[in-house]
């Protein structure tokens, strides 16, 4: 029996994409914008979720050009605007929160976790595992076991919703339930898979 619901944050419960920061900073900076995420972006992207690097930083070292102040400024704001409250989502979450604990196991960086917490957007959850704090990323097993100490129940009573496939794999492997996010209306059907759907009929797409 599911006891817990995990969400991962960024593209789960906000939407919002790093192809879409990319995109907006390109344009932002009048530069060509890669068709694809090269492989830089995901090694400077982890130091900044791993908590090793500022926010500053991780675009300047990015982006591998001379910014000015304004700049950077202005590519960090769209750093932290880039994935926003999903309205559906969060209503649903206080649903699910009268029959279920709700956690939070995400990849995080400390710029917008600060702004989550003024904004709210974690009042729903019991338990945040966050890889800034930690110094751990998904998909290191290492995380996910300390989900399952902190809400002290077995893997099996707990269900994983993530958009990365890659990082349901080790919550698989752990014994946990997992969900693979695509879409709201699809993740209200996956949902109902699991026997899971709280006591007022949530609308949305």
């Amino acid at each position: 029996m599911i006891k817990v619901i995990l969400f991962d944050f960024g593209g789960v419960y906000l939407k919002g994409s790093a192809a879409n920061f990319v995109k907006r900073s390109c344009k932002a900076l009048g530069i060509h914008t890669p068709k694809e995420l090269p492989v830089d972006y995901v090694t400077f992207h982890s130091g900044l979720n791993l908590g090793e690097m500022t926010t500053e930083a991780f675009v300047q070292h990015y982006f591998n050009r001379p910014m000015t102040p304004n700049q950077t400024k202005k590519i960090v704001d769209i750093w932290a605007s880039t994935w926003k409250a999903n309205p559906h989502m969060q209503k649903l979450a206080h649903q699910l929160k009268k029959q279920y604990r709700l956690g939070v196991l995400s990849n995080s960086d400390l710029l917008n976790t600060q702004n989550y917490h003024k904004a709210g957007a974690y009042d729903p959850f019991e338990q945040l595992i966050l890889s800034h704090e930690l110094g751990i990323l998904k998909p290191d097993p290492k995380i996910y076991r300390i989900a399952i100490r902190k809400f002290n129940v077995k893997p099996s009573e707990i269900l994983f919703i993530d958009d990365q496939e890659r990082c349901l794999v080790t919550a698989r492997k752990l014994g946990m339930k997992t969900l693979r996010f695509t879409s709201f209306s699809g993740f209200k059907k996956d949902l109902r898979t699991h026997g899971i759907w709280p006591t007022k009929k949530i609308a949305g797409k």
